[in-house]
């Protein structure tokens, strides 16, 4: 592996200097993928840093995955942060020097040598010295990453293109009604896109047939040619099939899933970077893709000039099936948006133009649309690796997406049904409620309101947390607004309104963090309803500061149910965990402390699980919007 920055080299560093020490947890510094790694290919990453660290030297460390950190100390220096690499596979390590800039770009080559590489599990950690304060300090979040192959599967032969995150206008005024507002679209994380349309031989390999209308002996070079007379819901099993033998062979990033790209990752792809009609400019022709019926059939991918991004075939050749769903209407928002995707609609959309089209059908910004079950000879698609996404139309108000990731979990310094701290991977992104379900919420669905702190007594009892509810009633809660929300079509298949396993609340509520508390070290009656046990009451919702995640009260004010079972023991695994969901024992778990307790009990880390029936003035719960899971 070879980096591509030329820094200031710090070599004070050695496999030998890796001893014991107690480390703490530090804040202000992250890294983050922007391109993923993959074979013969440049991946990126952002290191961001307090811009108070300017000066500073530091090194970027890559070694082999490891679970968990390890003590860390060099002499006359105070080492800040955990070190989560295995110093015995340091690899090559960069120095560098901090600016004020409060971040950098790094670029990382991976070899082409697959045999070696692919598939390969690497950590990478950033470090900075101060050598004037003689004080090291760790990201204490390094990323752990999986290099992917450049190719879909050893008989597809197809390419993908990774695709940095971006911001740009997605639409027309010059077009169709459908095409417009123009809008701002960012997208926030990175994928893979396939160089080409899925070719005929690819198609065969993964489904052992071949609709294809343009093939045999008529139709020389036609295992290059794109697969066609393919339905949308053919792509999708294609893509469902593609990712399951790729997460087999251990070559799928957590989070990630071969899928069609939504039509916002398609335009942003098509474009280019472009803002003209096409990528090609102001005009396209057939010499620049196959459009206008020249030939009368689809052509070998690869045929014309690549987009700047180095994709094929972006205009003409076959449309190209988009995961949206659509109703025709002009359904352009206005406002900027993150990452669209639309579920709502009996049709998918088309995008691209083919080889029958004439040159306005396939600009960037057309849109067209047709039942799922549609085949043409005119039509095919195109695979993305993207985040797993959360296929929703029209969430309830006030829920926060949150990403898929993976934290530690637990702690060593609280009870000891907190330990082992372990790492946890969350793989599916979900959206959790911003606030504690209100009672004026639970009133509007469940028909009456069990709370103790409502009445003349108290103001605004309609915006604080519902409580008195006991396990049974948050269950009912949240599967009579499934049964309502998918009535109106708001719900795809397999998602539901649902409590949040243990694993869940506590990644929403550490929001990044690794202290005690998402505030840090400490919590106060400034930052949470917590430590009024004699005059206090529940307050209204989001009175105190969100954190990191945007999500309010996570500490104090009421405690919330976990979906979780517990028997009250040390249940937590030593290893590493996806998506862990406990369903033995006969207390529910309950997370977050609140108006009553001191802030021992709010800690980000501690437990308590009580009977399914149990209920009191400082227990309420906070739903999420995930997949639904075996009971």
């Amino acid at each position: 592996m070879q980096f591509h920055r030329s820094l200031f080299f710090v070599s004070m560093l050695s496999v030998a200097a890796f001893l014991s020490g107690e480390l703490t947890a530090q804040n202000g510094r992250t890294m983050t993928t922007l391109i993923p790694p993959v074979i013969a290919s440049l991946s990126q990453y952002r290191v961001n840093y307090p811009i108070s660290a300017a000066g500073n030297a530091g090194i970027i460390m890559v070694t082999r995955h490891q679970v968990g950190s390890v003590p860390f100390a060099v002499p006359g220096f105070t080492v800040v942060g955990s070190c989560l690499v295995d110093p015995g596979s340091l690899m090559q390590p960069i120095g560098y020097l901090l600016n004020s800039s409060g971040s950098f770009t790094l670029s990382l080559n991976i070899p082409s040598g697959v045999g070696a590489f692919l598939g390969f599990r690497f950590d990478m950690q950033s470090l900075d010295a101060n050598f004037t304060t003689r004080v090291l300090t760790f990201s204490d979040n390094d990323l752990e990453l999986i290099v992917g192959g450049g190719v879909i599967g050893p008989a597809s032969g197809t390419d993908f293109v990774p695709i940095p995150q971006g911001t740009f206008l997605m639409g027309s005024t010059s077009g169709q009604p459908n095409e417009a507002p123009v809008h701002q679209v960012s997208l926030t994380q990175p994928i893979w896109i396939g160089k080409n349309e899925v070719t005929q031989a690819a198609y065969q390999a993964l489904m052992g047939i071949n609709p294809s209308f343009f093939q045999g002996p008529s139709y020389p070079n036609s295992g290059n040619r794109p697969v066609e007379q393919v339905s949308y819901e053919s792509a999708v099993f294609y893509c469902n099939l593609l990712t399951l033998s790729e997460r087999a062979a251990s070559r799928v990033p957590a989070g990630y899933q071969y899928r069609l790209p939504t039509e916002a990752e398609w335009e942003y792809c098509c474009r280019a970077g472009t803002t003209t009609a096409f990528n090609t400019g102001a005009t396209l022709n057939s010499t620049q893709a196959n459009i206008a019926n020249t030939p009368g059939q689809t052509m070998a991918v690869g045929s014309f000039a690549s987009n700047p991004f180095g994709l094929n075939d972006t205009h003409g050749n076959v449309w190209e099936w988009c995961l949206d769903g659509w109703d025709g209407s002009i359904n352009y928002p206005a406002s900027a948006l993150a990452n669209p995707y639309v579920i709502t609609g009996p049709n998918r959309v088309l995008r691209g133009g083919s080889f029958y089209d004439q040159s306005d059908s396939c600009r960037s910004s057309f849109r067209f649309a047709y039942y799922p079950s549609y085949l043409l000879s005119s039509i095919g698609f195109r695979v993305v690796l993207g985040p797993i996404l959360i296929p929703v139309a029209q969430p309830v108000s006030n829920t926060v997406v949150i990403s898929a990731g993976t934290f530690s979990m637990g702690s060593t310094d609280g009870q000891t049904n907190e330990a082992p701290v372990h790492r946890v991977t969350i793989t599916h992104p979900f959206w959790m409620g911003q606030f504690e379900v209100t009672q004026a919420e639970y009133q509007a669905v469940i028909g009456n309101n069990p709370s103790f702190h409502q009445g003349a007594g108290y103001i605004n009892t309609a915006l604080r947390p519902v409580e008195r509810v006991n396990y049974n009633n948050a269950m009912a809660y949240c599967a009579a607004l499934t049964t309502s929300e998918r009535a109106a079509g708001h719900l795809p298949a397999n998602y539901q309104y649902r409590l949040p396993t243990e694993a869940e609340w506590e990644y929403c509520c550490r929001a990044g963090t690794t202290t005690a508390y998402n505030t840090g070290s400490t919590l106060t009656t400034a930052q949470a309803n917590i430590n009024e046990p004699i005059s206090g009451q529940t307050s209204v919702v989001g009175s105190y500061p969100a954190n990191a995640f945007g999500l309010y009260d996570t500490h104090g004010n009421v405690w919330e149910w976990c979906l979780d079972s517990w028997d009250g023991s040390i249940n937590y695994p030593v290893g590493p965990v996806s998506d862990p969901y406990v369903i033995t024992g006969g207390n529910q778990v309950l997370r977050g402390g609140s108006w009553w307790d001191s802030s021992s009990s709010c800690r980000s880390s501690y437990r308590y699980g009580y009977f399914p029936t149990y209920s009191l003035s400082s227990v309420g719960f906070r739903v999420v919007l995930a997949l639904t899971l075996v009971q």
